[in-house]
Parts: C-alpha cells; structure tokens; sequence
C-alpha cells in the first residue's frame, strides 16, 4: 500500500524549499510548510547538507516546536569537520576541507564547489583512502578528479592495508583528463601553495 508520513524535499513534499540561491556565501530559500512560509539562511555548502537542514528543520517543526524560531535558529548550524568545512576566507582565496574519500563524494564535493563558487579556478588537493579502494574504483577517482582545474594528488593513505602492486595515486593521474595535474608529498605542499596562491582551495580524502 506504499508508505505513509510527512515528505520534504527540493520544491516538492509537505517540507519543501523553494527560490533556493546562493548569496553572501549561504543558502537563501523559501521553507514551505504545511500552512507557513519562512525565508531561511543556510551557511552550509552542497545541495545534499540543503536536504538534511530542511529535513531537520521538517522534523522539529512536526513535533510542535515554532518555524518563526527554528528558521533564524538554523542559520546559526556551524556544520561538522570535515564536511564542506570553510577553514580560511577572505576577498582573493578560500580554502575548503572536505573528508570526501569515495567517487561520488567527490562529485558532490566538486558541485557544491562550483555552485558555490562558479568565477572562482578550482585546485584540489587529494590523497586517496586505502589502496583496495583505489584499485576498485581507479577509472571513477580519475574521471570525477578530471573536472577541477588543477588536481594535485598525495600518494595513498594505506591505513589498515598493505600496498597493491600497481595500485598508486599514479595511476589516477594518467586516467585524468586534465592538463594541470601532478604528485607532490605532503611535506612539500606548504611550498607549493606558497607558489601557486590558489584562489579556491579544497583539500579531500584521507
């Protein structure tokens, strides 16, 4: 017979958000609910954090507590390490952290970047999780990692595991199909963005 409750989602559901935009580095939308609107203000970057805010605030408003409250109050979330996580911003660079460690992690990380900052170059700095993972999805890291504008890759984080013969950040590289690419060690990274003074900057992964 299907299931029965109260929905939420992106312009549709009992919950909805509406007019959805991103102004001074937040989320503007229009939280529709049954019988009240509030205009709401979301610090949080992704479309996928935007769903889990609406649904926290559905719930609460569900059980009794006042939209006129929970809307002001939600703009006040200063989100989780290492989710989309803001560590430094000013008019010339921004620089994100982001524990993304999976493909589609990645391409969620990689959108929010480019809703949030379309004008802005994009540098990723990435270093893959467990080399099991990185043989199992090699052509995904590589195809995802190819959509910034300049990638640079750490070697693997082994974690619990044993290298795989064959199995490097190497390999990711030469499957992207971008030209500013390249292999660095963590201790020369310093360096590096002193040199480059990258404008967005996202560290993800391990």
């Amino acid at each position: 017979t299907g299931l029965h409750g109260t929905t939420y989602g992106m312009n549709e559901g009992d919950h909805r958000a509406e007019n959805i935009r991103v102004e001074n580095g937040a989320y503007q939308f229009d939280w529709i609910g049954p019988e009240f609107s509030e205009c709401v203000r979301f610090s949080q970057a992704g479309r996928h954090n935007l769903e889990n805010a609406l649904a926290a605030l559905a719930l609460a408003a569900e059980m009794g507590m006042d939209p006129k409250q929970l809307a002001p109050a939600l703009s006040h979330f200063a989100g989780v390490r290492r989710r989309m996580d803001r560590i430094y911003s000013s008019d010339r660079h921004l620089y994100y952290d982001d524990y993304a460690h999976h493909p589609m992690e990645l391409h969620v990380l990689i959108e929010a970047m480019r809703e949030w900052h379309p004008k802005k170059r994009l540098t990723l700095i990435f270093q893959p999780h467990l080399f099991s993972r990185t043989r199992d999805f090699l052509t995904e890291f590589a195809e995802e990692l190819g959509r910034v504008d300049e990638l640079i890759l750490l070697p693997i984080y082994p974690a619990r595991e044993k290298p795989i013969e064959g199995v490097t950040s190497q390999r990711i590289l030469e499957g992207c199909p971008i030209g500013e690419r390249s292999l660095a060690e963590a201790e020369d990274l310093l360096d590096l963005l002193q040199d480059k003074k990258p404008e967005l900057l996202v560290t993800a992964g391990a």
